[in-house]
């Protein structure tokens, strides 16, 4: 959904800007409007982490990781918020599943678009 789309870049945008609460507020409304959406639930979380909520932000990524258990977002969200507590066994471990997962989709998507615009 286009508005989801655009919804999560201008909660990342908001991040960026370290914007944090309004960056929730946002993302907030936009899992209400998407609520199976990982990528909108995984900005919610980074959103929430990020202005200082931790415990509610694990539990988004939590919600992220039950809907789609190999979320690039969810698993670097998760890995973060387990290396913040000290358990970077853990952390280390999401960190690294979710930057292969992260690498496999650009690579698809970069396949695809190649396909779509007639590139052998």
């Amino acid at each position: 959904d286009v508005r989801v789309r655009a919804g999560v870049g201008a909660t990342r945008s908001l991040l960026r800007d370290g914007r944090y609460a309004e960056a929730a507020a946002l993302a907030a409304d936009v899992v209400k409007h998407d609520p199976d959406n990982v990528d909108a639930i995984a900005s919610h979380a980074d959103a929430l982490w990020m202005g200082g909520s931790f415990e509610e932000a694990e539990s988004r990524y939590a919600a992220a990781l039950e809907r789609e258990p190999a979320s690039p977002a969810g698993l670097h969200g998760r890995g973060r918020s387990l290396a913040a507590q000290g358990q970077f066994d853990e952390a280390l471990a999401d960190e690294e599943l979710g930057r292969g997962r992260r690498a496999i989709r650009l690579r698809v998507a970069g396949v695809e678009r190649m396909k779509r615009k007639g590139t052998p």
